[in-house]
């Protein structure tokens, strides 16, 4: 599941992904598209961006994590901000990593199967 209010980049990070050929992405906009659309949508992965307007990625985890079939999805934070690194707090949500844009189709690639090759060896 990707969550970015940037229609543009959403587009790109869904190409990118589904490129590999067995990935499904449900693209989202907003957190309320998000809650909406994870009735139907049993993502293995969250891409979140941290930063949009309404409620940004923190208070969308927040909401996400109070659904059943969302509570233990791992998540990617995808953010503009520089300063941006991986805290107690991130983790206590089930936060895995964050990728911070801009970056290319092949650079996102690179960042996920890094973070989640983790994950999993963490696992």
């Amino acid at each position: 599941m990707l969550i970015d209010d940037d229609d543009n980049l959403r587009g790109v990070i869904t190409e990118t992904l589904q490129a590999r050929g067995n990935v499904s992405v449900m693209s989202c906009a907003s957190c309320k598209r998000a809650i909406g659309v994870s009735r139907q949508f049993s993502p293995n992965l969250i891409l979140l961006d941290l930063r949009m307007p309404g409620k940004d990625g923190t208070e969308t985890l927040k909401a996400l994590r109070e659904i059943k079939a969302l509570d233990n999805v791992p998540v990617i934070f995808v953010t503009g901000a520089h300063k941006v690194n991986m805290i107690d707090d991130y983790k206590k949500l089930g936060v895995i990593g964050v990728i911070h844009k801009p970056f290319t189709p092949s650079e996102l690639k690179e960042y996920i199967s890094g973070i989640w090759g983790e994950y999993h060896m963490a696992g």
